[in-house]
């Protein structure tokens, strides 16, 4: 029998998702979601939100059971590359002027709220958005990079993470660039600064997730030389 709760976002609530989550980790690597995505969900993409927004109740819910069957296929939702931080070229190069640095050099808000606004199409993400993602107890400051111009604009950006339930493992949740400044190698040299970073703190292996093709960043994610390849699909479950 399938119980349906509503989620109010507690933090306990989403403690109890995230060990949830990393518990499934152990025992299905090749899962949908693990709690590192679920801390990004809560603290960047929907952190203005609050927890009696009628889209916090109309997409989230908690169901319990006491077993997970009669699920079916619905798509390929994603795609998971892992890369092994000992065979990774960490070489790039950038154009004359521009440089990589850590969002806590500037702190320059404004910035990275417009940066954001361009390469995801998203206007409502603002600086609360930003230092709500920061908030994180899982925020590195050394992950959160980004590419400069000579005139100092953040045309480029991604975040790394550690994974909680898998030692010596990141994932690197976003990566993206300006629209006017694609197809320039930024987002490339951005990821491999991240992996050199993550590889000098101890971590062995990094994933980076992309939507299904025919979704462009699935070119840059092949050029960085993946040592796997895996789909992400998504099942549904009629209830009635």
């Amino acid at each position: 029998m399938i119980q349906d709760t509503a989620y109010s976002n507690t933090d306990e609530e989403y403690r109890e998702i995230c060990d949830f989550l990393d518990g499934v980790a152990t025992q299905a690597p090749y899962m949908l979601w693990e709690s590192g995505r679920m801390n990004f969900w809560r603290y960047n993409v929907h952190a203005n939100r609050d927890a009696h927004d009628p889209f916090i109740s109309d997409n989230v819910h908690i169901w319990r059971d006491t077993g997970i069957v009669g699920f079916s296929f619905a798509c390929h939702f994603e795609n998971i590359r892992t890369y092994d931080l000992k065979q990774v070229e960490f070489s790039y190069a950038l154009e004359a002027g521009f440089t990589i640095q850590t969002f806590s050099e500037s702190l320059d808000y404004a910035g990275r709220v417009a940066l954001v606004r361009s390469a995801f199409g998203i206007s409502r993400y603002t600086k609360t958005n930003l230092k709500q993602l920061m908030a994180s107890p899982d925020y590195i400051d050394a992950y959160n990079l980004s590419v400069l111009s000579p005139e100092g604009q953040q045309v480029a950006y991604c975040i790394g993470w550690h994974e909680r339930a898998k030692a010596q493992r990141g994932y690197i949740e976003p990566v993206a660039t300006h629209a006017d400044y694609r197809r320039r190698g930024f987002a490339k040299a951005l990821s491999k600064e991240c992996f050199r970073r993550m590889k000098a703190n101890g971590v062995k292996t990094v994933e980076i997730a992309s939507r299904a093709e025919p979704d462009v960043s699935n070119y840059l994610y092949d050029s960085l030389l993946p040592q796997s390849k895996r789909e992400v699909h998504k099942y549904v479950k009629r209830l009635t």
